[in-house]
Order: structure tokens, then sequence, then C-alpha cells
């Protein structure tokens, strides 16, 4: 399963290595670039640096060929708008 995980949270994270650890491929976005420079070294992950909720940017995560899709920011209006951009790559799982 591909899954896209906006956001770097402790709950993104731990579903992120569980995910990870259950042998899913996952991509994790990030829109600071030092903490998206930290995941990448420290995750077995893609990490694309940017906000989740532009399309430019889950292109870059190529979100039309994921499975699922979470938005897990601290920030309501970011997940939702993420998650409506999600759906429009045609993620059957927002």
């Amino acid at each position: 399963m591909r899954v896209i995980i906006v956001g770097s949270g402790q709950l993104a994270l731990q579903t992120a290595e569980i995910m990870i650890n259950r042998g899913d491929e996952v991509v994790i976005i990030e829109k600071q670039p030092e903490k998206a420079a930290a995941l990448a070294e420290r995750m077995d992950c893609a990490v694309v640096e940017g906000d989740g909720a532009d399309p430019k940017v889950q292109a870059a995560a190529e979100a039309a060929a994921a499975d699922a899709f979470i938005a897990g920011t601290r920030d309501d209006q970011t997940n939702i708008v993420a998650a409506v951009v999600a759906r429009r790559f045609g993620i059957p799982e927002v």
C-alpha cells in the first residue's frame, strides 16, 4: 500500500513508523525545510518538502499513485484543503 502523510507531528510519525514496519510505502510531506531534511535522514521513507495542501506538492509526492492519504497537521484548514486536493488526485482512502 502506498500512503501519503501530510505533517510530522507525533501522531503522524507514529502512524508512519507503523506503516513502514508493516511494509507499506510511505511518503511524508513536510512544510518546514529543516524538519523535512531531518525526516529524510531519520525515516525509512520518501520525504517531500512543501505545503501538503498544494496540488504541485502532492503531484511531486506522486499522489495519483497513492492508495491512502492522511492529513495530520495541527491546522484543521490545511488538513481539509489537503484532503480535498488528495480526492482530486483520485486517492481512494482519504
